[in-house]
């Protein structure tokens, strides 16, 4: 039974998942790779589930009916709501390390520039092209940059124009948003969801803060994120700058 518990907090120690978890997490990352709508026989020919079609479409059911999972008019399929972002992040997600070869090129972009300043915006425009979404950073609400944001724009999620609008608005206005956004990451780095996430309700953002600076780094990009690679790159550019 998934029940649910905030705020997000890196788990110290994992109990094995659950058969209705396991299948959670499957449709989380199914949809985070495709965002597509997951039905279950995707589920059953894509992951080998020990179990019937039958069985997976109940837990399914039961999954939206906790409120985890939503079934678009269109589709029989299923995705993940916030709230089923929120139990994954919290309770469900692997640790995903960056290939040698990510962590040169964090270590390349710093290194590149001799002043501090152009070596944390080369940092940041690499791991937007990494992460393929939009990196923030900000001292104070009249020193910000961000770079990436055709890559937010990109996404399935901006070919609602509405969508599109309200975040060029957020970003447009965006040292209005900056103490909320240094209310977080002080200790550690901070996954916000959804109406948690002062950068946009439909958005997630990753925050930390830069080693021996005022400077925070945020990592925004739309629900569907690939939660574990991104907090990776973020925890990783943190350590190339504390080095």
């Amino acid at each position: 039974m998934l029940t649910l518990s905030i705020p997000w907090r890196a788990p110290t120690y994992r109990m094995p998942k659950t058969r209705q978890e396991t299948i959670f997490s499957y449709v989380v990352e199914s949809y985070i790779k495709t965002a597509e709508p997951v039905g279950s026989k995707r589920l059953c020919d894509e992951y080998g589930l020990d179990c019937s079609s039958a069985t997976v479409r109940a837990e399914l059911l039961d999954l939206e009916q906790k409120g985890f999972l939503a079934q678009p008019h269109t589709s029989a399929g299923r995705i993940p709501t916030e709230q089923g972002y929120r139990y994954y992040v919290e309770h469900l997600l692997d640790e995903q390390k960056l290939s040698s070869k990510e962590e040169n090129q964090l270590q390349e972009a710093w290194s590149a520039a001799q002043d501090f300043e152009a070596r944390v915006k080369g940092l940041a425009k690499r791991i937007a092209e990494l992460a393929y979404n939009t990196v923030i950073v900000a001292y104070s609400p009249q020193n910000v940059y961000y770079t990436g944001i055709k890559n937010l724009f990109s996404q399935p999620e901006f070919e609602e124009f509405a969508f599109v609008t309200s975040i060029s608005a957020i970003l447009d206005e965006l040292d209005e948003h900056i103490d909320d956004l240094f209310a977080h990451g002080a200790t550690s780095t901070e996954v916000l969801i959804g109406k948690d996430n002062p950068l946009g309700t439909r958005c997630s953002a990753i925050i930390t803060r830069l080693p021996a600076t005022d400077g925070l780094l945020t990592l925004l990009g739309p629900m569907r994120m690939d939660y574990g690679r991104n907090i990776n790159l973020v925890n990783s550019a943190k350590e190339v700058v504390a080095r």
